[in-house]
C-alpha cells in the first residue's frame, strides 16, 4: 500500500481530492513516469515528421501512433489519479458503507482501513518479475455520497492505474444504480 502520511479526510472530501504528505519519492516518481511516458509520445511524432524517411508509410507507423496516444493517455491517469469521483448512495452512511464492504468481500478484496468516513480495500497482484504491485480503492462517505479513486503501488514504481479505476468506478455507480431502483 502506498504510504498516505497525514490522510486528511475532511479537506479530500471538500476539495474531492486526495490530501496527503507525499514523500520524495512518491514526487520523484509522478516527474519520473511523465518524463518516460513524454518520451513516448513525442519520439514516435518525431519519428514520423522525419525529412529523410521514405515517402511510404506502414503499418510501423500506425503501431507508432498508437504508443503515442498511450503516452499522452498515461499521462492524463497518473495526473489525475487523486482525483476523488462522485457516486450517489442512499441517504444513509452505514447502508452504504455496508452495501460496499459486501460488494469488495464478494470481489476479494482486503480490508485495509475501516473508519466513519473512510475505507481503503487493497488487492494484491504477483506479477512474474518478483514484485509485489498493490491496487488500492480508497472509498470517502460524506452523506449520501461516495468519494472514490483507485491507486496503485508498485515495488520500483508507482505506475498510473489505467483502465481497472473506470471499471471499479462503473461497477459502484450500477450497483447504486440497481440498489436504489429496487
Amino acid at each position: 500500500m502506498r504510504e498516505l502520511k497525514h490522510l486528511d479526510i475532511n479537506k479530500s472530501i471538500e476539495a474531492k481530492k486526495l490530501i496527503f504528505s507525499e514523500s520524495w519519492f512518491d514526487k520523484f516518481d509522478r516527474v519520473f513516469i511523465y518524463f518516460i511516458h513524454g518520451v513516448l509520445s513525442i519520439c514516435p511524432f518525431l519519428i514520423y515528421f522525419d525529412p529523410y524517411k521514405s515517402k511510404t508509410t506502414g503499418l510501423e507507423y500506425y503501431l507508432i501512433f498508437i504508443l503515442s496516444v498511450f503516452g499522452i493517455y498515461s499521462i492524463y491517469k497518473k495526473a489525475t489519479e487523486k482525483n476523488l469521483t462522485e457516486i450517489v448512495g442512499s441517504a444513509d452512511i452505514t447502508y452504504n458503507k455496508e452495501l460496499l464492504m459486501k460488494y469488495c468481500a464478494k470481489r476479494g478484496f482486503d480490508l485495509y482501513r475501516d473508519s466513519k468516513k473512510l475505507i481503503i480495500y487493497n488487492s494484491n497482484h504477483t506479477f512474474g518479475f518478483g514484485s509485489d504491485n498493490n491496487t488500492s480503492r480508497i472509498i470517502f462517505f460524506d452523506k449520501d455520497k461516495l468519494l472514490v479513486t483507485v491507486i496503485k503501488d508498485g515495488f520500483r514504481a508507482n505506475p498510473p492505474i489505467l483502465f481497472s479505476d473506470t471499471l471499479f468506478k462503473r461497477e459502484i455507480k450500477n450497483l447504486f444504480k440497481i440498489t436504489g431502483s429496487s
